[in-house]
């Protein structure tokens, strides 16, 4: 899901991005968490690939999904570095590369 930021957020972020993640308690809760984070970064690239586009998220998985904040960061961490190391068309060779190159230019 993606909305445009409200309120006191909008002054930092222009959309917030946000996945309903697994209940901690659920099966391959890690893989699944996984999964919705990616959602949620595959969502955040489409909005605006080469732009100062501000993004958010929640930490997916903690508070009501019962994760430790500790355990659902590192699965956080870990799915975003994964992410980020994917190809992508064009100029750069990875997501990553855009990353850097867009953070460069501003």
């Amino acid at each position: 899901m993606c909305a445009s930021a409200t309120e006191g957020l909008k002054d930092f972020f222009e959309h917030i991005v946000h996945a309903a993640p697994p209940m901690y308690t659920s099966t391959d809760w890690e893989h699944k968490l996984s999964r919705c984070w990616k959602a949620a970064l595959e969502k955040a690239w489409s909005l605006g690939l080469g732009t100062s586009l501000k993004v958010a998220s929640p930490l997916l998985g903690a508070g009501a999904c019962g994760a430790p904040v500790e355990e659902a960061a590192q699965v956080a961490a870990r799915a975003f570095v994964k992410w980020a190391a994917t190809p992508v068309g064009g100029a750069w060779g990875t997501r990553e590369e855009a990353i850097a190159a867009t953070v460069e230019a501003e």
